[in-house]
C-alpha cells in the first residue's frame, strides 16, 4: 500500500539570476511587490528581452523522496501597466528537466489588477533529476510611451507516494489585516495539494482556524475576503502543530474626482434620486504582497 505526500513551493526572485538576451534588458526583481515579484520596465524605445533562470537547479529525488512523482500545477500572477501607445509585449513560464522543455506558457495580464495564471502540468517526473524553472518577459519598442510587465508569485505543486503512512498535523491560521493588525472575520482559508482542496473553512471573530489530521507535507494556503486582495503561498506542514499568521492586504477604495462631487450632490438634491454614474479611470497600483510570518 501506498501513501500520497503533497509538495509545493513558492519562489523568489532571489531564487534566480536574470540574464539579458540580444544586448537588451531582462526583468529584474519588482521594488514595488518583493520579495515575489519580477517586473519588466520597457520605454520609449527601450526594449526587454531576458529570462529568470533558477540559481540552484530543484533536485527532484531530493525534494520528492519517494515514488510517482509527479508535477501537478504551475502558477503565476500577472499584470500589465502602460501608458502612451506604441510596442508590444509578452512574457512566459517555461518548464525544463534535464535540459529538454517539457512546458511553456505565454501568460494573460490583468490590465492594471493582477491575474492568476493557473496551469495544469500532470507531468511525470519519475526520472527527472534536476528541474529548471524558467520566467521571460519581451517589450519590443514602446516608441510612444511605456510598458511594465509583473510577473509575481510563481507557485509549483507536486505530488508523490511513500509506503509508510506520514504523520499528521494541526494547522492553527490566523488571518490579520495588514494595516491596522485588526483580526479578519468570516475569511475564507483553504488547504490545497494541487487541484485538490484538503480542508477548508472561515475564520472566526478572532480572526482563527484549525485544520486537523493534515499529513506531512507542502500545500498551498488560500486566503480570500471581501475587501482584500486574495493571497495564496506554500507552507509546510510538520508535526505536531504549526501556526501561520497571514496578513491580508486591503482593497484601496478610490475616491470620486473632486470635480465630480459638485456634480453628485448637485444631481441628488435637485431630482432627489440615486445618482448612477461611469468613470473612466486608472485602477490604483496594487500594495505589496502579503507575507506570512511563522
Amino acid at each position: 500500500m501506498s501513501y500520497r505526500v503533497s509538495w509545493s513551493r513558492t519562489f523568489k526572485t532571489a531564487d534566480f539570476y536574470t540574464k539579458g538576451h540580444a544586448g537588451l534588458r531582462a526583468p529584474h526583481p519588482c521594488p514595488e511587490h518583493e520579495p515575489y515579484c519580477f517586473k519588466s520596465d520597457g520605454y520609449w524605445g527601450g526594449s526587454v528581452n531576458g529570462t529568470a533562470y533558477l540559481i540552484d537547479l530543484l533536485d527532484i529525488s531530493s525534494i520528492m523522496q519517494g515514488t510517482r512523482r509527479k508535477l501537478l500545477t504551475i502558477s503565476i500572477d500577472a499584470m500589465a501597466q502602460w501608458g502612451g501607445t506604441g510596442g508590444s509585449s509578452d512574457a512566459f513560464i517555461t518548464l525544463v528537466a534535464d535540459g529538454a522543455n517539457i512546458f511553456e506558457r505565454s501568460l494573460y495580464h490583468g490590465v492594471w489588477e493582477w491575474k492568476k495564471n493557473l496551469f495544469e502540468l500532470n507531468k511525470d517526473v519519475e526520472v527527472v533529476k534536476k528541474l529548471d524553472v524558467q520566467y521571460g518577459a519581451v517589450i519590443t519598442n514602446p516608441i510612444g510611451g511605456w510598458v511594465d510587465l509583473h510577473g509575481s508569485n510563481i507557485i509549483l505543486t507536486g505530488e508523490y507516494y511513500v509506503t509508510i503512512p506520514p504523520p499528521t498535523a494541526t494547522i492553527k491560521v490566523n488571518i490579520v489585516n495588514r494595516d491596522t493588525m485588526k483580526p479578519v472575520n468570516r475569511a475564507y482559508v483553504a488547504l490545497i495539494s494541487g487541484a485538490i482542496v484538503v480542508a477548508d473553512g472561515f475564520t472566526d471573530s478572532s480572526g482563527d482556524i484549525s485544520f486537523n489530521n493534515i499529513d506531512k507535507g507542502s500545500y498551498t494556503l488560500r486566503v480570500t475576503a471581501g475587501g482584500y486582495r486574495d493571497f495564496e503561498q506554500s507552507i509546510d506542514v510538520m508535526p505536531p502543530t504549526v501556526s501561520y499568521r497571514v496578513k491580508v492586504v486591503p482593497i484601496p477604495v478610490t475616491p470620486l474626482p473632486w470635480w465630480l462631487v459638485p456634480v453628485v450632490i448637485g444631481t441628488v438634491v435637485l431630482g432627489g434620486g440615486a445618482v448612477v454614474y461611469t468613470i473612466s479611470k486608472k485602477p490604483a497600483v496594487p500594495s505589496p504582497p502579503v507575507i506570512v510570518m511563522r
